[in-house]
Parts: structure tokens; C-alpha cells; sequence
């Protein structure tokens, strides 16, 4: 094993995050994932801790079956906050379509610039970030590793965002037609998506949570066959797949149909312009989201708040005086300088 590998792996196992050994070994963090897939192809297997600052931890796995998801296959990940948050904050987005005549990478620049701006390190993308090649639309590309390899060079990053992303209908094409998953491709080459699965997929921040959603076909893969009815047992549900912004209160959940960021709507919804949303939550001493702002902000010429909602999220839940979970000290924030 070469001298740079075993550093890397000494940090990792002194619980440095990527940000401190960045500084240690004075590399990027996209240098940082190459060595990691390394020794992933050599065998060996980490998992990933997030943080809500944007902070990401590799942990080794030393354990046979290590998951991270319940037995009807619903793949559930966290998000760790401070003792001290009572508030989390993100911004959502949808229906990218990358790959297809419709996608608007100059909006996800747009975007990430907001998120820099106004201290945003969460992004929850409710799915078809990519388009496939076998739908109704124009191609930018005749095969998915060519796509593929364009959303590698167009989708933004910035060591201080995680994208939360839950996959759909379109993301799915490359799996159905050419056995390309497209989620394996983003496990390996972008460390800053923390993947929910197709579908649907669970993000677990303290001890409440957020339902993330996105209609699919499951006919020709593998896939656990789902009851629409399930949605109705969160209190957030967010939902790409439908190019619009609608927000609707039931009497114990929440559900937000997220826009395109994108020129999608174009095609399919005239009506309703590319736009992004915020939502901001707030969360009682129980460690539950119980108030939330949600912003509808347009895209294009400029990014501008167009509505904001103020909505009630207790769905009636008790109050309880269980342990809040998801909660530690964020590490590393007074050692490294930035580079």
C-alpha cells in the first residue's frame, strides 16, 4: 500500500472529516473520493456520516450486513444536527432532466450560489436528475455513459453542500435498458449525494423525519412494490415527478409536489416556470418538527421569492420526553483552517 493510501486511512480511523484531511494532505475533496473508490475496488467499504454544516465523516465498516435500511427495503439516512440547532433549513429541488434538451445547468449554478450565499449546505432533490435516452424527449446523447459522464461535468459542486436525493422514473432507465445504476455511479463518483434509493427513501433528522418520493414503474427491476397509501404515515412528504409547486395540509401529513429546476415544465406544465423551494424547520425540546416556512423562489433572470407558507407540522403527534437522537458536537469546525 502506497504511503499517501495509509495517511488517508490513518485520518479516517482518527475520526478526521474530509474537510481536515483536505487541509492534512493538502488535497481536494474530489482527489479525497478517487483514493477512497481506490480502495473500495480493493475491497474495502466505508460508510459515510453527514452533518447538517455540510461535514461529511468516512467511517470503515468492520461488521458483516452493515445497512442502513428497514426490511421492506426502504433505505433511510441522517442527518446530524447540534445540541444547540433548533432549526434546520434546505433548499428543494426536482426534475432536472440532465441530459435532455430541457436541462438548465446555468440554474443549478444559479442555485448553488444561493445555497453559498445565504448559508444553505442541504439539498434535497426529489428525483429525475437525469433524463435517459428512451423517453418522449430530445437527447442530448445517444447512450447513458455518455450521460452519465455529462452530469458528472455539469452538476455543481461545493465542499460545503450535500445533495439528499431520492431517484425516479428517468434515473431509472439506465438500470432497466443497460444495467447501469445510476445510483451505484453516484455512490462512487459523488461523495456529497447521500442516496435514498428509487422511489422513495427516508431522511432521519433528530427524531423526526422527512418522506422523500418520486412516482416510478417497477415492472422489468427488482423493486419492492410500494402503497401510495404509506405517505400518509409521514408528516413531510416531499414529491418531485409532476413539474409544478403545490402544497396541501391533511390531517396528519404534509405533502409538497416540488417544481422542475429545469425547462421541463415547458413541455409538460406551460403554466408553471422552473423555480426552486426553501424549507425552513423548527423543532420542539422532543426533537419534532412542529413549524415550517416553505419559499417558492423563481430561477431565472434572477432568483426571486415569489411566495412564502407558513404551515403547522405537528400532525398531531405527543410530545414526549424520549432522548432526542441524531445530535452531536459537529466535528473539526476550530482545527482546520479553510483552504
Amino acid at each position: 500500500m502506497s504511503v499517501i493510501m495509509e495517511k488517508l486511512l490513518s485520518l479516517i480511523e482518527s475520526g478526521k472529516t474530509i474537510e481536515e484531511i483536505s487541509a492534512i494532505m493538502n488535497l481536494s475533496f474530489k482527489q479525497i473520493y478517487n483514493l477512497i473508490t481506490i480502495l473500495q475496488n480493493k475491497g474495502m467499504e466505508f460508510k459515510r456520516k453527514y452533518y447538517e454544516d455540510g461535514t461529511m465523516l468516512y467511517l470503515m465498516k468492520k461488521c458483516l450486513n452493515c445497512k442502513n435500511n428497514r426490511g421492506n427495503g426502504l433505505i433511510e439516512k441522517t442527518i446530524v444536527t447540534s445540541p444547540q440547532s433548533q432549526d434546520f433549513k434546505a433548499v428543494i429541488i426536482s426534475d432536472l432532466h440532465i441530459g435532455s434538451t430541457y436541462e438548465r445547468p446555468d440554474l443549478l449554478d444559479n442555485i448553488y450560489n444561493f445555497c453559498i450565499k445565504n448559508n444553505y449546505h442541504i439539498i434535497l432533490v426529489a428525483g429525475d436528475i437525469i433524463d435517459g435516452i428512451t423517453f418522449g424527449l430530445d437527447h442530448l446523447h445517444d447512450n447513458h455513459i455518455d450521460q452519465l459522464e455529462h452530469f458528472l461535468k455539469v452538476y455543481p459542486f461545493d465542499k460545503s453542500i450535500l445533495n439528499v436525493a431520492v431517484l425516479g422514473n428517468h434515473d431509472l432507465d439506465p438500470l432497466k435498458k443497460m444495467g447501469l445504476d445510476f445510483l451505484k455511479f453516484l455512490e462512487t463518483y459523488r461523495h456529497d449525494f447521500i442516496n435514498l434509493g428509487y422511489r422513495q427513501g427516508i431522511l432521519n433528522i433528530k427524531n423526526d423525519r422527512i418522506f422523500l418520493f418520486h412516482t416510478l414503474e417497477t415492472d422489468s427491476v427488482n423493486l419492492p412494490s410500494f402503497d401510495y397509501e404509506n405517505l400518509k404515515k409521514e408528516t413531510l412528504v416531499i414529491e418531485g415527478h409532476h413539474h409544478f409547486y403545490s402544497y396541501r395540509e391533511f390531517p396528519n401529513y404534509t405533502k409538497i409536489c416540488t417544481p422542475p429546476a429545469s425547462d421541463i415544465s415547458k413541455y409538460s406544465n406551460p403554466n408553471f416556470p422552473s423555480s426552486m423551494l426553501t424549507l425552513e424547520l423548527t423543532f420542539n425540546k422532543s426533537g419534532l418538527y412542529n413549524r415550517g416556512v416553505i419559499s417558492q423562489y423563481l430561477l431565472e433572470p434572477n432568483i426571486v421569492k415569489i411566495n412564502q407558507t407558513d404551515v403547522s407540522l405537528s400532525g398531531g403527534r405527543i410530545k414526549n420526553n424520549a432522548p432526542v437522537m441524531n445530535e452531536e458536537s459537529i466535528p473539526g469546525k476550530q482545527k482546520v483552517l479553510k483552504k
